[in-house]
């Protein structure tokens, strides 16, 4: 008996009707995930049912079922139609269409008015309406006999089996003839051809993947399984979760199987009713991608018509907690990130060119990322598909996701997720264990489904049962970008959130500091979104804090109490109120881990109350400080000693004198001396660095025991070790000291010199030399370092090492980098300049790339005088400033270099950048004003008229202010070391200098100078051999 031609009546109850229009519209919509929204009780904004269709993702479909309580088979009247789309209209996200589905017969009337109302809806651009009753309702349960079978047992059992027979007819003729219908079997089936080729990136950028992908990565293990499979039986199954990489796999026995003369055919639509092998005489292999969509009965037919020119191989999505189907092959997606990380990280340059196209911030430059850490980073990831997000550095493209999330209403979902990636040490996260984040934000149940539920799709959370970001660094920008498209309520929502997290007391504090670190430093401007934090909340968090005991909350609760300087005011007395006694407990013994934030948090209390820092430590035991600064385990004993120097101005004099005399010195010698090799070398620098400014002879015999140890690693890894040592050899041993912070009787003493000659001594020149022609352009700062250094201990190991350098090679790894010129590369060059048989060289280099370069660096013009020639007759610029800087004393070489064999060079050289100096001598401070002078003078003797244009265009207000305060030595008191009377010498002589040059002038910067001169008879009269003209 056909069904519509039955007696079909409502379901007797109106949860079911609600359900049963659930699965009918999920049947229609072809939306396995439609679902019902909310639950009894709620509020619904005229919507029991929404889902979407598959063609239209982004769109949502709404239905309101009408047949409830007291109301249920009661006729529908266009009142109502009318009052539950007015709620309708408030849902969100906003409808694509709405359906009123009722119980009552068909209404004539309730029809015409939704047609009408429609109408006028779509006329004015907004979303469609109609309405059904249930004999329309009956014709669409007619369509979808599964939907029959599942409410109506009894009526629908007949007809999906007369369909289920009927359907198999053919099939079953198919099978005793041994092959389909050549125009329905050939016209399920899309040919694949792999006649072209991409690279990775595609899928760095998480896009979908097909033939011309299959070569980007390496081959996984499980594609010679599945061939033998094939062999052995004509058919094989892979099973993979989501992202796990099936299609590829796929693909790329796909691959194999073209490459020995076989025809690739897949199937288009994974969901088919009737499934049948291609016809043909060549040997086909046949691939169902998404078999988990496919009907199970189909697929075992198709399996047994495979045979040895017919091959077939599903590939199936499963769950994580979904055992493999019996006799397929699985894919471990850890296994497959680590197949897939050593493919690349054997072609390591050709995956560093791929993945900087996508993220430009992957490089070899100072500041960029390494393309081994970020590999190494990506290496860690769970699955194939977070590989390729972290690898492509996913979160760079965060602003567009936010974007997409907000659109779907998954926003405030997405947030909250990331909110506990980061306030739990991106620990795994089940639903549940979000619960509390949405309540605190008001999230509805329905919503934070159906958001999960995209943010998965999307790939913005990882799984089901671990709703993180793929990345912490993509949870801390999407905060960061929700934050900015959100509304005044969304905001205070995320507040919210960040709040139960301080509340809650079940976060580590370590995960709270780090959350907090990261608001503090959102936005376009610091602490844009700290307002949100409620402030009442913090004093128990600061009482949390010091009750810490075990040593990694103790860890983490110092850095969160030195982060609450962005949320608490009068901070320093704050958090200390009480706990001055708990604070000298830390720092008398130091925790393992926590010596360095201890340190850094009395150290930053010291920056805003120097006399409770003092008060602090004060009342801390300088024996059991010096005991954790004496043991004999290496790390901790470095801990324990970068607590003590991050707060060392603090300690009372009575307190140090106590802590000296009790450090066993023949300890501190024995760590120094057999220091692990595989602890970092900046934490034995700093312990050294330590004793030399309480006691210098002693600082130093710890280094002399330090070298021997080290020996060997900073011979292998030169530019990293020297990098990590640098601090020490800057302050302990006073050399490499770019500021010029030890000059005269501050610099390095004899003993420090003979300690410098010990380390440079590890490296031999040659061996060096080969190491500095070796390094990329990242290791250029580190190379100038150590090549100075080397050249202030020993100027014959300097010209050695310089000597064995080959220039070509350096050339070629400077590479474009000509054309921008990086700063460290310039002072690499500057540096190995100093050596006589490096000028040829570096001047020719420069002279070949001249072309690349506008403007030509000043450094590289001080360098190679006749190459700057070149470019000034050429008509360009040479950089005498840039960013605004005009730098004063290498323009003044370039001059000195160029007035005899150019002096008419010197005007057009000049005159791009006269608004530049001028600009920085009508400065209202001017520190090291001393600099200017020296090209001054050269060009007012040489370029008279680039010197007039120059004075012309200072501003005289802000010069007035400038040339006072250098006269009164104000701005050598603020930027020069302390008590370096040279540096306020020389700022007097330079604004004399311009006094001098000025009185004459019948302009208002004469008048500054005339005035200047009144106040300041004396001091403003220039030294008469900076009058002498220049011979």
């Amino acid at each position: 008996m056909e069904f519509l031609a039955q007696q079909i009546n409502p379901p007797a109850s109106w949860e079911t009707f609600e359900e049963l229009c659930r699965a009918l519209f999920a049947a229609i919509w072809n939306d396995p995930l439609a679902q019902r929204h909310g639950r009894s009780g709620q509020v619904q904004h005229g919507v029991d049912i929404h889902g979407a269709r598959p063609d239209c993702p982004g769109e949502t479909l709404g239905v309101q079922c009408k047949g409830k309580d007291r109301n249920f088979g009661k006729k529908a009247t266009t009142r109502e139609f009318d009052a539950e789309l007015a709620k309708a209209e408030g849902f969100v996200p906003t409808l694509s269409g709405w359906t009123f589905a009722t119980t009552f017969a068909d209404d004539a009337k309730l029809q015409a008015h939704a047609l009408a109302v429609s109408r006028q809806r779509i006329a004015a651009g907004k979303f469609p309406v109609n309405a059904l009753g249930w004999n329309s309702l009956v014709s669409q349960l007619a369509q979808h006999p599964a939907v029959i079978e599942q409410f109506y047992p009894g009526l629908g059992v007949q007809l999906p089996q007369l369909m289920a027979t009927l359907a198999a007819l053919p099939d079953r003729v198919i099978g005793a003839l041994g092959t389909a219908p050549p125009d329905q079997a050939q016209e399920a089936w899309i040919e694949e051809r792999f006649d072209q080729a991409r690279d990775l990136g595609p899928a760095l950028l998480g896009r979908p993947l097909g033939a011309a992908d299959v070569s980007a990565c390496a081959e996984l293990p499980q594609v010679d399984r599945l061939w033998r499979e094939l062999e052995a039986g004509f058919s094989a199954r892979l099973v993979a979760t989501a992202g796990a990489g099936k299609s590829v796999c796929a693909l790329q026995l796909a691959k194999r199987a073209h490459d020995k003369g076989w025809r690739v055919l897949r199937l288009k639509d994974s969901a088919v009713g009737a499934l049948a092998l291609a016809p043909g005489d060549q040997p086909t292999l046949h691939i169902i991608d998404d078999a988990h969509l496919t009907d199970p009965q189909l697929l075992r037919r198709a399996e047994e018509a495979a045979g040895a020119t017919q091959w077939l191989l599903s590939a199936h999505t499963i769950a994580d907690d979904k055992a493999p189907l019996p006799g397929a092959i699985r894919i471990d997606p850890e296994q497959a990130v680590a197949v897939i990380a050593a493919g690349l990280r054997a072609g390591l340059p050709t995956t560093a060119r791929i993945v900087k196209r996508i993220d430009d911030r992957i490089g070899d430059a100072i500041g960029d990322e390494a393309i081994e850490d970020r590999l190494a980073a990506a290496a860690t990831a769970q699955r194939p598909w977070q590989f390729c997000f972290i690898l492509g550095g996913g979160w760079r493209r965060a602003q567009q996701s936010a974007e997409d999330a907000r659109a779907a209403d998954a926003d405030l979902v997405l947030a909250a997720a990331a909110i506990r990636q980061l306030a739990t040490r991106d620990a795994r996260a089940q639903p549940d264990d979000l619960t509390g984040l949405f309540d605190a934000g008001g999230i509805a149940a329905q919503q934070r489904l159906q958001a999960t539920t995209w943010l998965i799709e999307r790939r913005l959370l990882l799984a089901e049962d671990d709703l993180r970001c793929p990345h912490q660094r993509l949870a801390t920008v999407l905060i960061a970008r929700v934050l900015e498209g959100q509304t005044k309520e969304g905001r205070a929502a995320i507040g919210a959130m960040v709040d139960h997290v301080i509340a809650a007391g079940t976060y580590p504090l370590s995960g709270i500091s780090a959350l907090l670190t990261e608001l503090r430093m959102m936005g376009n401007f610091p602490t844009r979104w700290t307002h949100l934090v409620d402030r009442s909340r913090l004093p128990a968090l600061i009482a949390r804090c010091w009750g810490a005991e075990s040593p990694e909350a103790r860890r983490g609760a110092a850095w969160l109490l030195s982060e609450l300087q962005s949320y608490v005011d009068d901070w320093a007395a704050t958090i200390s109120q009480g706990y001055a006694q708990v604070a000298a407990d830390w720092f008398s013994a130091p925790l393992p881990g926590t010596g360095y934030g201890i340190g850094h948090l009395i150290g930053q209390i010291g920056m805003k109350d120097a006399a409770l820092a003092q008060g602090v430590i004060a009342l801390a035991d300088p024996v059991r400080v010096a005991a954790a600064v004496s043991q004999g385990d290496a790390v901790l004993a470095c801990e324990a000693a970068g607590m003590v120097s991050s707060c060392m101005r603090h300690r009372p004099d009575s307190w140090r004198t106590r802590y000296l005399a009790a450090i066993d010195r023949d300890a501190c010698v024995a760590t120094m001396r057999s220091w692990p090799r595989d602890h970092y070398l900046s934490a034995a620098g700093s312990f050294c660095e330590l004793f030399t400014w309480d006691d210098e002879a002693f600082g130093l015999d710890l280094i002399e025991a330090l070298l021997p140890a080290i020996g060997e690693e900073v011979r292998a890894r030169p530019f990293h070790s020297f990098h990590e040592l640098h601090d020490m050899v800057w302050h302990a041993l006073r050399m490499s000291d770019t500021l010029g912070i030890y000059a005269g009787k501050k610099g390095p003493t004899a003993r420090m010199r003979a300690v410098a000659a010990q380390l440079a001594a590890c490296w031999r020149p040659e061996e060096l030399a080969a190491q500095v022609s070796a390094i990329n352009r990242r290791d250029f700062q580190t190379a100038a370092w150590l090549l100075g250094f080397i050249g202030e201990v020993s100027k014959r190991q300097f010209e050695a090492t310089v000597a064995h350098i080959d220039w070509a090679r350096i050339d070629r790894t400077i590479g474009d980098a000509w054309g921008a010129m990086y700063h460290e590369v310039a002072i690499f060059l500057q540096v190995a300049f100093h050596a006589g048989s490096a000028k040829a060289s570096i001047r020719a280099m420069i002279a070949a790339h001249l072309d690349e370069m506008e403007p030509l660096s000043v450094r590289l013009a001080m360098l190679a005088p006749e190459t700057a020639a070149r470019q000034v007759t050429a008509g360009k610029t040479v950089g005498l400033a840039s960013h605004g800087h005009f730098h004063w004393r290498m323009s003044a070489a370039v001059v000195a270099q160029l007035v005899n064999p150019h002096p008419d060079l010197l005007e057009p050289m000049i005159a791009p950048h006269v608004a530049a100096a001028s600009a920085q001598l009508g400065r209202k401070t001017q520190p090291f004003f001393d600099k200017p002078l020296l090209f001054l003078r050269l060009a007012r003797q040489m370029a008279p008229v680039g010197f007039e244009r120059i004075m012309a265009g200072i501003d005289p207000d802000g010069a007035e202010a400038g040339w006072t305060a250098a006269l009164q030595g104000a701005d050598a008191r603020q930027h020069a070391p302390t008590g370096d009377r040279r540096q306020r010498r020389a700022d007097r002589e330079s604004a004399a200098w311009l006094v001098e040059g000025a009185l004459e002038r019948d302009d208002a910067l004469g008048e500054v100078a005339r005035r200047v001169r009144a106040r300041f008879p004396r001091r403003s009269l220039p030294p008469a051999k900076l009058l002498q003209p220049f011979t």
